[in-house]
């Protein structure tokens, strides 16, 4: 197997990302898991970004966390644990 390099387009893309996880020998159904808690945690990075980690409260406007900090967190965890799971590099979906 040779080194997967995916561009910034293909690594947003959830089917893309499912065929290069299986392409470096995970199992379907574990990439299709693996790459739902990778989108999430894309999109709650690229909020994060956009808005920064203290937003205004839709009701009331005062300051709050940015809810998206708990889903990035929170998707991470799942990422991290199916990680430690096996000995699979998925690696080039960080760099």
């Amino acid at each position: 197997m040779g080194k997967v390099k995916l561009t910034d387009e293909q690594l947003g893309d959830y089917h893309t990302v499912v065929a290069a996880l299986v392409s470096v020998g995970m199992k379907p159904e574990k990439a299709s898991l693996y790459a739902d808690a990778y989108g999430e945690y894309r999109m709650a990075q690229e909020n994060i970004r956009r808005l920064g980690p203290i937003v205004a409260d839709p009701r009331t406007g005062s300051a709050a966390s940015n809810p998206y900090l708990n889903v990035r967190d929170k998707a991470f965890q799942r990422l991290e644990k199916m990680h430690r799971s096996r000995a699979i590099n998925v690696s080039f979906l960080w760099e």
